[in-house]
């Protein structure tokens, strides 16, 4: 008897690769769970060192419990991004019992960083370039696609997983 097991997609890449847009792209497709949303807010204990932009302070990211509970539940696959993180958050998923598919949006990094400046009125952080720069090599150490937020966009909208 073959079970399966329920799957997450992962987009991967950095602020301003395009990751946000193309699951909202496809959230008529997949079931969506988007990273920004992913905070609970307790009362005890806040987290100085938070971005505000993240979730207000206090909050603690929920991002793998809820992506879990969402392939739980799911009647379609769920897509889910990871900013930062994703070999940790692969691996944790996993850990719950999820399939993950892992796919990488590959920008220049002009095209990231006019993204990010329009979208936080602000330069790219340190270091962002330099991570841009290695994610192809990620994805291939990966086994996994990459390729710009429109070629990610076309590859996950016509590729038909199990």
């Amino acid at each position: 008897m073959n079970i399966r097991r329920p799957v997450v997609i992962l987009v991967c890449g950095v602020q301003g690769s395009g990751k946000s847009w193309v699951c909202r792209q496809l959230a008529s497709r997949f079931d969506y769970v988007a990273h920004d949303r992913c905070w609970s807010h307790p009362s005890a204990v806040p987290d100085a060192g938070l971005d505000p932009k993240w979730g207000p302070p206090g909050s603690v990211s929920t991002h793998l419990a809820e992506v879990v509970k969402a392939a739980e539940k799911a009647v379609r696959l769920v897509i889910t991004e990871a900013p930062f993180g994703e070999s940790a958050l692969k691996m944790q998923l996993e850990a719950a019992g999820l399939e993950v598919i892992p796919v990488f949006v590959d920008e220049d990094i002009a095209t990231i960083q006019k993204r990010y400046l329009k979208r936080e009125g602000k330069p790219l952080p340190a270091g962002v370039a330099s991570r841009a720069a290695g994610i192809a090599q990620k994805a291939a150490s990966w086994g996994a696609f990459s390729g710009t937020s429109a070629a990610l966009l076309r590859h996950l909208a016509s590729t038909r997983f199990r």
